[in-house]
């Protein structure tokens, strides 16, 4: 289902599809403790095809958002799709700040990305450098 909404984003990007300018991916890569609506049998871990995958996404759409957990998707995965310029929100999970804050830290070592923790959502974003972070 993922890579059919990524090949039709792609596609009405090429087109110029008026008003549509990137996608937020939320989901399959969650915790399923904190699923929400999500349909449990289709959350996973993030692989290499899906990495692939998101990689194309990412140099082919002007935007791509992508919310995660980080029982799913462990720091150097994250990594790689901020690298790639993807924007990782971090959502979905069981996982308290002190602990994203001491897995994830590795995320903070690079000078263009950072990370925030919105404590009132449970939820982290890999921004650039120039947003506010984890103080």
């Amino acid at each position: 289902m993922t890579r059919k909404v990524v090949d039709l984003g792609i596609a009405a990007w090429s087109r110029g599809v008026k008003g549509f300018h990137g996608l937020h991916l939320e989901g399959p890569h969650l915790f399923a403790g904190r699923k929400g609506a999500h349909d449990p049998n289709l959350i996973r871990p993030l692989n290499r095809e899906d990495m692939a995958l998101y990689l194309r996404a990412a140099r082919e759409l002007p935007s791509l958002i992508m919310t995660v957990a980080p029982e799913t998707v462990p720091p150097e995965q994250m990594r790689e799709l901020v690298d790639a310029g993807i924007h990782v929100s971090l959502g979905h999970s069981g996982c308290t700040a002190l602990r994203l804050s001491i897995d994830h830290v590795q995320l903070r070592t690079s000078e263009h990305h950072d990370v925030h923790y919105d404590a009132e959502h449970r939820s982290m974003t890999a921004r650039t450098s120039e947003h506010a972070g984890i103080g």
